[in-house]
């Protein structure tokens, strides 16, 4: 959680101007790749918010920004696309800013201000705090986003992103708000003091200690008619001290005398302030009553309403903005019907039918059953009641036989749904954006692979659901022809049946949801923890895991026993009511009758109205799970994918190893990555087949540089070209066929050697195989192998070493054919120096005629490179050959070559190191 302290403003005048023009410094700064906002549509205006705040979940830990905006955002009716808006807080803005979360409430239509209000404020309905974004104070967890909504009497509506939406005490959520302190001119507070903003906040405190508004208004302005800051400072403290006299029973006899006292003696002693009035007490603060800056204490909120008046203007959005704007969260009703669209419609359609007129059947086959029944004593011949035996087993094996076909097209309906959708899941994968990959979890992606088979339920939810419904409305239908006066009891049995689960149906899908998020949060832990077991134990972080694992457990069993409660509840409300009205019914029908066959089938129809709602429940109950697992499912469908661009770029023969190498020219590169800036105003131009090495600390914008040319990262500003084409119109595969990668994040995958130096190559001849093993010293690493290539790497490449993993990834990248761009970073991490020396050498020569950019903090290693590029805060420092740099008494480069020998000297000559080495897995010194 981080806040920009030189733009937190308090809601005052002076305040509010400078940040006025500090919007507009900004808006002229703005880049040029900005896109326009469209022209927003009627349905896109703010409305009246609503009574309750949407709840929307955060999908991981630092999610709490973009999922409290888009509930805030659907509070009034404005609909962001959640996965659009997460991906943007990981790319364009900064979603862990509360600057950023205020700057795009404001984008997205609302009247949105940042301030810091004093406690007691942010809950008075005269203070219009509400509702706003706040931010709580988690014990070992950080800070946190939540959305304070609304308050009703005592209690606040709280949106949680990581608890969902719940009622509390002020007096509970209070104490978790995260103080904030500013230091802001004493001119400023006054003109803000003297605010309605400020005024009717405290003359409602004035009003609860039982302070007449006459009363209250003469001490208000007693307090203005000083000359300083002090008087008003110390009338608001002085009340907020007998409020506390008030809470812990302390009778104050004439609070208006009290007030007025305590004020006086402040201004009359300012150095005791704190022995009068506790220093908790104090929202704001100074050293004298004429001092020119003050400090305001509180707690810092985001207030928004909706924006009335004169339409705003056009403000300019990232793509990835405007997107979230555009596009509608994702229906996987709609999404079913899309899959299931090329099914054969007659098909489809007998299925349904048949669905509706089985509960009808039923209906009808007890009828039939009941005038067997009547006509019994009628049938005196043999062959009669055998024949009325017949046509009975015959309406029933029709029956059987239907209800058998509706099943089994029911169930080859979940089927082909399933398949279709991991179809569509394992096409749509190499089409994502590596933006998109990057945002999400391996973890998160493999949960949703993984519960991909419960879609398969929902044709068979639906439909059960629906048989159920029209099997209730027909018996009802039913029982009111039979008996007119149950017409209207067995309507409202009815009703009742089917709207106590519609009633609880929104309620126990956002339970579901919140539950089964906090057990995928759960779920990573777990993967992390087991990952991450050799290092937690080496380093004794059993507690802190154990305390993270018991937050995360109880989050998951509160959310879990909240929506096992809605079941029971709504189960039991429905046992109830069906168990009463049923009775009902039957003893008005039982009136003044005797038992008889009609009896006995009006109350088989009242006690099947239960049942029927019994079904109805648990499809609605199993319905939002089965929901919820479809719409994180359909979600990755629904992703941008990488735009298809023209193959500018010269094709290569696949026999050739080495061709001529890209150019590549930078002018004023920008990157920014979650709202910060990474690369700064890049100016470069790379000559074809150059070779050039990039050196600086760690965190400079090294990997991000490359990050560039592999199409991870789009630039935020300046232009990109390689071969003297803008790098948005190149197809960025065909330039990623043309590349080689190294770097000790590369893959590697659960196979054996052989098939980890091949993967992604359609054929390898045996030459080229054994040149790269020996370019690699792989050679010497597999002669120690029983098992040679035919070795398992492991998950991950656990069997290797970490030399041998990277010269395992070199070989591979040897292999690469028409290679025109070599990409190192960090290359041969895990060897020793004069094996990284050597390995060097050999790519350099392999890639003579490619252009090669490697990475490196050796800084020994670059000497004999074409061009060194120091980089230092996102910026070009300084480039040249190593022979220019080292030439300047004040280079950059030659400090750091300097350092690296000095330190490597130290290493050596030191007399208070001794010296082991690792040859054969023994240990030499």
């Amino acid at each position: 959680m981080s806040t920009d302290t030189a733009r937190l403003r308090a809601n005052t005048t002076a305040l509010a101007s400078r940040a006025t023009e500090e919007r507009a410094a900004r808006r002229q700064g703005k880049r040029a790749d900005r896109l326009p906002a469209p022209a927003r549509e009627p349905s896109r205006k703010p409305q009246a918010k609503r009574f309750l705040a949407p709840e929307v979940i955060q999908s991981s830990a630092m999610d709490c920004g973009p999922a409290v905006l888009k509930a805030l955002l659907g509070g009034f009716h404005l609909p962001v696309h959640y996965g659009r808006l997460r991906e943007a807080c990981k790319t364009s803005v900064d979603g862990t800013s509360i600057d950023t979360l205020e700057e795009l409430a404001r984008a997205f239509g609302l009247e949105a201000v940042q301030t810091v209000v004093p406690v007691d404020h942010a809950l008075i309905p005269e203070a219009r705090a509400l509702p706003a974004i706040a931010v709580v104070a988690r014990p070992r967890l950080g800070n946190h986003f939540v959305l304070l909504w609304n308050r009703v009497g005592p209690y606040v509506q709280v949106m949680d992103p990581a608890a969902g939406r719940r009622w509390v005490r002020w007096e509970t959520i209070a104490p978790t708000l995260l103080r904030y302190t500013t230091t802001i001119p004493a001119s400023a507070w006054r003109a803000w003091a003297g605010s309605p903003t400020f005024l009717r906040p405290l003359e409602a405190r004035l009003r609860a200690l039982g302070v007449s508004p006459g009363q209250a208004q003469a001490l208000i302005d007693q307090a203005r008619s000083q000359g300083d800051w002090s008087a008003m400072g110390a009338l608001d403290a002085a009340t907020r001290f007998c409020a506390s006299l008030r809470e812990a029973g302390i009778k104050v006899d004439s609070a208006e005398e009290t007030l007025r006292t305590l004020v006086e003696a402040v201004h009359a002693s300012f150095e005791q302030r704190f022995e009068l009035l506790p220093r908790h007490c104090w929202s704001v603060d100074a050293k004298a009553p004429d001092a020119d800056s003050v400090t305001l204490t509180g707690v810092l909120v985001v207030s928004a309403r909706a924006r009335t008046g004169v339409a705003p203007q056009e403000q300019s959005l990232s793509r990835e903005l405007q997107l979230a704007r555009e596009e509608d969260e994702e229906h996987p009703e709609r999404e079913l019907a899309r899959f299931l669209s090329d099914e054969r419609r007659m098909k489809l359609a007998m299925l349904s039918l048949g669905a509706l007129v089985a509960p009808v059947g039923l209906l009808c086959q007890s009828v039939l059953l009941r005038r067997v029944l009547d006509l019994a004593a009628d049938l005196g011949l043999g062959f009669q009641r055998l024949g009325a035996s017949v046509l009975l087993a015959g309406f029933v094996a029709v029956l059987a036989v239907l209800e058998l076909l509706v099943h089994g097209g029911v169930l080859r309906l979940g089927r082909v749904l399933e398949t279709r959708l991991r179809m569509a899941f394992l096409q749509k994968i190499p089409r994502l954006h590596d933006l998109y990959l990057q945002s999400r979890l391996s973890s998160d992606m493999a949960e949703r692979s993984h519960m991909m088979h419960m879609v398969r339920t929902m044709p068979s939810l639906l439909f059960t659901g629906t048989r159920a419904l029209v099997g209730m409305l027909a018996t009802v239908v039913a029982i009111g022809l039979v008996d007119p006066r149950l017409w209207g009891w067995a309507l409202l049995l009815g009703v009742l049946c089917v709207g106590l689960p519609l009633a609880f149906r929104r309620r126990m899908t956002e339970q579901d949801l919140r539950a089964r998020t906090q057990l995928g949060g759960l779920s990573r832990t777990y993967l992390d923890s087991l990952q991450g077991a050799v290092p937690l134990r080496s380093h004794g972080a059993e507690d802190a895991l154990g305390r993270e694992h018991e937050v995360l457990l109880t989050g998951w069993m509160r959310s879990s026993l909240q929506l096992l409660r809605s079941m029971v509840t709504m189960r039991t409300a429905q046992a109830v009511v069906g168990a009463g009205l049923s009775i009902t019914l039957l003893t008005l029908h039982l009136d003044n009758r005797g038992l008889t066959g009609g009896v006995l089938l009006i109350a088989w129809w009242i006690m099947s109205l239960p049942e029927y709602a019994q079904q109805l429940a648990t499809a609605l109950q199993q319905y939002p799970a089965s929901r919820n697992i479809a719409l994180r499912c359909f979600e990755p469908l629904g992703a941008p994918e990488v735009e298809p661009r023209p193959a500018v770029l010269r094709a290569l023969p696949s026999n050739t190893s080495a061709a001529e190498g890209a150019h590549i020219s930078m002018r004023g590169v920008s990157v920014d990555v979650s709202g910060h800036g990474i690369l700064h105003g890049l100016d470069l131009d790379i000559r074809p087949g150059s070779h050039v090495a990039i050196v600086g600390r760690s965190g400079a914008g090294k990997s991000t540089l490359l990050g560039l040319l592999l199409g991870w990262y789009r630039p935020s500003g300046g232009t990109l070209q390689v071969d003297g084409e803008d790098f948005e119109r190149l197809d960025i595969e065909t330039l990623r066929r043309q590349t080689a990668w190294v770097d000790p994040t590369v893959r590697l995958w659960n196979q054996t050697i052989a098939s980890n130096l091949t993967y992604g190559q359609e054929r390898v001849r045996s030459g080229d195989l054994s040149h790269a093993l020996a370019a690699s010293e792989l050679d010497s690493v597999l002669e120690r192998l029983p098992e040679g290539l035919q070795t398992s790497a492991g998950e991950g490449g656990i069997r290797l070493s970490g030399g041998e993993g990277q010269r395992v990834r070199f070989a591979r990248a040897l292999l690469r054919k028409g290679v025109r761009l070599a990409l190192l970073d960090e290359p041969f991490r895990g060897l020793d120096r004069g094996a990284r020396r050597r390995l060097l050498e050999r790519a350099r020569i392999h890639w003579k005629g490619a252009t090669l950019l490697c990475v490196t903090h050796d800084v020994s290693e670059t000497r004999g490179f074409d061009e060194v590029l120091v980089v230092e805060e996102g910026r070009l420092l300084e480039r040249g050959t190593p022979e220019e740099l080292l030439a300047k008494s004040d280079s950059r480069y030659r400090a750091l070559l300097l350092g690296d020998e000095q330190a490597l000297r130290r290493l050596r000559e030191g007399e208070g190191w001794r010296r082991w080495r690792v040859e054969s897995g023994r240990v030499v010194e």
